[in-house]
């Protein structure tokens, strides 16, 4: 990888990543820095790297330092990055739904509904059995329905 295609790839992923680092640790801050040394990661191996491994490895390179070193710590401090709703706003209670759904089955949503990615590519970014990655899939679409039409009218 060449210093254009990096720029690419930065132009093509950095908010996609940036998305998905707020909406797993709800800090701002924690997630820019978490996308910062990403693509610094990113940087440092692109030698070796197919432009098709990109997205995933940026992907799991956030993951990682998220859910499996900082989240636990930043978790009770998480604010809310949606804003309040004007009346019943689905996407305010997905939001919701999503803050109150475990580190895991958030990460695993988020890839597969958010951003496209296959079981087999879930399965490697999050280091799990590809039948582990489909149960919490399962489990973490049953909770959030179950949030959603549970607050539908509370709001």
């Amino acid at each position: 990888m060449v210093l254009a295609e990096y720029n690419q790839c930065v132009d093509a992923y950095a908010d996609k990543a940036y998305r998905f680092a707020l909406k797993l640790c709800g800090n701002r801050e924690m997630a820019s820095n978490v996308v910062k040394a990403a693509f610094a990661h990113l940087w440092s191996i692109k030698e070796g790297l197919a432009p098709k491994e990109v997205k995933k490895t940026l992907f799991k390179t956030c993951y990682s330092q998220l859910v499996l070193k900082r989240v636990g710590e930043s978790n009770s401090s998480a604010v809310n990055t949606s804003t309040p709703p004007d009346g019943n706003s689905l996407t305010y209670l997905v939001d919701k739904g999503l803050g109150n759904l475990p580190a895991k089955q958030k990460a695993i949503l988020m890839l597969r509904d958010y951003e496209g990615f296959s079981y087999e590519e879930i399965s490697m970014i999050t280091e799990m059995d590809i039948i582990q990655v489909k149960s919490l899939m399962y489990r973490s679409r049953k909770a959030l329905k179950s949030y959603i039409v549970k607050n539908r009218f509370s709001v």
